[in-house]
């Protein structure tokens, strides 16, 4: 039976004119004379446990449906008491109990040598109850150099067929990172593999590989949702720093373009985005792009840009406007890379750009990392 579950995500206070209220990254300011303070307070509250829509107050009705819009709430077939798993996915996706019943009808794996085999059984007690392996396989595969991995990959093919992997390996940006990396095929992860800087290693010590063991299993739980929560890659690096980017686009069939409105007010000016994409280059894991230097400013300065271990650029650029010479090569070499995939596309930096246009509302490739720093992608 479907009842109504607070999901235990929102952060409220309460402002002279209206009422703060955030859900994860997205904040509500409700003014007064729609929903009071104290109203929304006393449903979350009286949620603490599950509740079926006919034990909810007639004049209540409307405060709920607005709740389960913005997210605070869900109507689900979950139980009234809840384990830490149905808990987790409660909190965390929009459908807990489609997501957990495809968990519980799956089974995850090791094949290879290198991860602790009983550190991996702890982790798999917690997070996987004792009914897991009915169905579906998710199959971890580790390597701590390029090599051992594709050994370890190339063995794993006769049981994965093509099957859902996850890779935990070193990574290209630098030694001594760990990427845990997610792929619905075996062609995407050997192609990923093949990507590789050969020269990159990381030895594996009792610390990093519990929080290793930890994202595992979170990225193998995500992988069930049509709505992920995180992105396919997660970077562990010696002092435990960790970070969730995107690699995903290996065939053309991976890029994604969607009509919709863009919100001018919000993006960076060109200056801000070419900044912004500076820095985030480094994290979005396509693409490398250095500079020498901070700012765009009178001066010279080199340009490289890559596409994992791919240089697709490196230039030596002088002049008095470095700002528009850099966004005409960034322009250039990702027209470039999308031709290579025979896609003909526009590529717009900066609100300047999209204003001159007029292309606030189009067709663009979701690409939340681009999209973050201003760099927007249009299929002509």
């Amino acid at each position: 039976m479907k009842r109504l579950y607070y999901r235990g995500n929102v952060f409220l206070a309460k402002d002279k004119n209206y009422t703060v209220l955030r859900i994860d990254k997205k904040v509500f300011k409700i003014p007064k004379d729609k929903f009071l303070y104290e109203d929304i307070l006393s449903i979350l509250t009286s949620l603490s446990t599950p509740k079926d829509i006919s034990q909810i107050d007639s004049c209540q009705l409307y405060l709920i449906k607005f709740l389960l819009k913005v997210g605070a709430l869900v109507y689900d077939e979950m139980p009234t008491e809840l384990n830490y798993i149905q808990e987790y996915f409660l909190r965390n996706y929009s459908n807990p109990s489609t997501v957990y019943k495809k968990w519980i009808n799956t089974e995850v794996c090791v094949l290879g040598k290198g991860l602790n085999s009983s550190v991996f059984e702890d982790k798999k007690k917690f997070f996987m109850s004792a009914e897991y392996g009915l169905g579906k396989k998710i199959f971890v595969i580790y390597g701590n150099t390029k090599s051992e991995l594709k050994k370890n990959l190339r063995v794993a093919r006769k049981c994965i067929d093509d099957g859902d992997i996850i890779l935990v390996s070193p990574i290209w940006v630098e030694n001594g990172t760990v990427a845990i990396s997610f792929y619905n095929s075996y062609k995407h992860a050997k192609q990923y593999v093949e990507s590789l800087n050969s020269k990159n290693t990381f030895m594996m010590n009792h610390l990093k590989e519990k929080v290793i063991m930890n994202y595992i299993f979170l990225l193998a739980m995500d992988s069930l949702s049509d709505r992920h929560k995180f992105k396919n890659f997660f970077l562990i690096k010696d002092d435990l720093e960790i970070r969730n980017i995107s690699f995903t686009h290996f065939t053309k069939r991976n890029f994604i373009f969607r009509n919709k409105k863009i919100d001018i007010d919000k993006v960076f000016t060109t200056s801000e985005s070419i900044n912004h994409l500076l820095v985030a280059s480094n994290l979005i894991g396509e693409f490398k792009l250095k500079t020498h230097y901070d700012d765009p400013k009178i001066g010279n300065c080199s340009l490289s840009f890559k596409s994992s271990n791919k240089l697709l650029l490196n230039s030596q650029i002088e002049g008095k406007n470095l700002e528009q010479t850099i966004k005409k090569e960034v322009i250039s070499v990702l027209k470039k890379y999308f031709k290579s995939y025979d896609y003909e596309v526009d590529v717009f930096i900066g609100k300047e750009s999209l204003q001159e246009k007029n292309t606030i509302t189009s067709e663009w490739l979701i690409w939340p990392e681009m999209e973050d720093s201003g760099v927007f992608i249009r299929k002509k």
